[in-house]
């Protein structure tokens, strides 16, 4: 039976979408929405509404700046629905009903027929997921692709497979950032791929290509920290990246937020799955600990154990070996901040720190535009000079302006590297060789 949702009270009253196999997006942005909402407190991507494969209803949250509600209750993960429910979305209120023929809304953009895809985990060598162990099923789960939406449906009678730490028993709506649980056996879902502990794709998932008109989202991205509900995500990821260990929650965060920037999602994400965040920190602190340790050490080097030269001034240095050998290490580290944005773009996408290793790669992204690329660092290095400037003329309150300005700053390049690292990846093969 096909549903549709229709917009019953509000400034879009009146709209209405069919829903059957096809996922539908709600939200402002009409290049990628089905369901196209004028309403300023709608994202533009709001919210997805989808069945899964028995036909029941669910709707989930896209990180919008003010929420979606059921029940007149904040959802924070993918919810079922059911006719009964009231469910809203800014200012408009949705009620969903049996539709006799599918519509489309007439300001979306046309359904898109997709092919459903399924991913099998379990002890059979056939399957797409093996895994070695008696106690496992041959198979054990199944990953449903409905237009964009995986699906979770354990297979096993004897074994749990758990989202997240709580057991499968009916179709379940696989969220990006997520945790698969079979036994000891782990795979993490990055809104993407299926991912296992060592951060090594064992299966793609969806398939996503972002619209992009072309233009760097500076005004979007300057603006994503300080709306709604963004600005305590914000203050969050400022105090805790200052305490050691901790840290690294923020590390993984900046990571979710490249990921948005790549889905053109200007907005800061939800904390939540902090075991992932922590796990994912830890790993892009390594990516850039790797790219720095060789100028690093090439500085050091010079510091301690080059021939001294005898001048008072820094320009005085260029006629000594020490001051040229000093300068090969500051350009050195220019270029490893300069490709480094791209190599964490790498593990963003992908979830490998093999991917993240390829600087040839790397570097022919940051050659696809250099123009663009130039253009997102100097609105960085001016945010760092204003900065900068503050703490100089007001230490005391600089100082507190640091802690919050770092992150704020951390978060503002994120998201434009991460739409940088999109545009790259969405262009034809024969414009972006390595």
């Amino acid at each position: 039976m096909n549903h549709q949702i229709k917009i019953v009270e509000g400034p879009d009253q009146g709209k209405i979408i069919s829903l059957s196999e096809q996922a539908v997006l709600v939200g402002r942005d009409p290049t990628q929405c089905h369901l196209i909402l004028t309403d300023e407190e709608a994202s533009r991507r709001h919210a997805r509404f989808s069945r899964d494969p028995t036909g029941a209803l669910w709707v989930e949250d896209l990180d919008s700046r003010n929420g979606t509600y059921v029940n007149e209750k904040w959802i924070q993960e993918a919810t079922k629905i059911n006719k009964e429910d009231r469910l809203r979305i800014g200012s408009n209120r949705f009620k969903i009903d049996e539709a006799v023929a599918t519509e489309t809304a007439s300001d979306g953009i046309g359904a898109m027929k997709e092919s459903k895809e399924c991913v099998l985990i379990g002890r059979n060598p056939t399957n797409h997921v093996v895994i070695n162990d008696p106690k496992v099923s041959r198979e054990q789960a199944r990953i449903d692709v409905y237009s964009g939406t995986c699906y979770v449906t354990n297979l096993s009678s004897h074994t749990n497979t758990c989202i997240n730490g709580k057991a499968v028993t009916e179709p379940t709506i696989l969220p990006p950032s997520s945790w698969i649980q079979i036994l000891e056996y782990q795979y993490y879902f990055d809104g993407k791929a299926l991912l296992n502990r060592q951060g090594e794709v064992v299966a793609n998932l969806v398939s996503s290509q972002p619209v992009h008109d072309g233009k760097t989202s500076f005004s979007k991205a300057l603006k994503a920290p300080v709306q709604g509900v963004s600005i305590l995500r914000w203050l969050v990821g400022s105090i805790l990246a200052l305490i050691p260990i901790v840290g690294f929650l923020s590390n993984g965060y900046r990571c979710h937020m490249m990921r948005n920037g790549q889905r053109q999602e200007f907005q800061l994400p939800v904390w939540q799955e902090w075991s992932s965040l922590f796990f994912t920190g830890i790993q892009f602190f390594v990516i850039r600990a790797g790219y720095y340790l060789l100028p690093m050490v090439f500085f050091l080097f010079v510091l301690f154990f080059a021939p001294p030269a005898p001048v008072e001034s820094w320009l005085g240095l260029l006629g000594y070996l020490r001051g040229w050998l000093l300068l090969i290490g500051v350009i050195g580290l220019l270029m490893t901040a300069g490709i480094l944005p791209m190599a964490l773009a790498l593990f963003a996408d992908t979830g490998s720190i093999r991917e993240a290793r390829k600087i040839e790669k790397a570097i022919a992204m940051i050659r696809w535009n250099p123009g663009q690329y130039f253009s997102v660092y100097c609105l960085l290095a001016g945010l760092w000079l204003v900065l900068g400037i503050f703490m100089l003329l007001f230490p005391y309150a600089g100082a507190v302006a640091a802690i919050f300005g770092a992150f704020y700053i951390h978060s503002v390049a994120s998201l434009l590297f991460g739409e940088y690292y999109s545009r790259w990846k969405t262009m034809p093969d024969q414009n972006r060789s390595w």
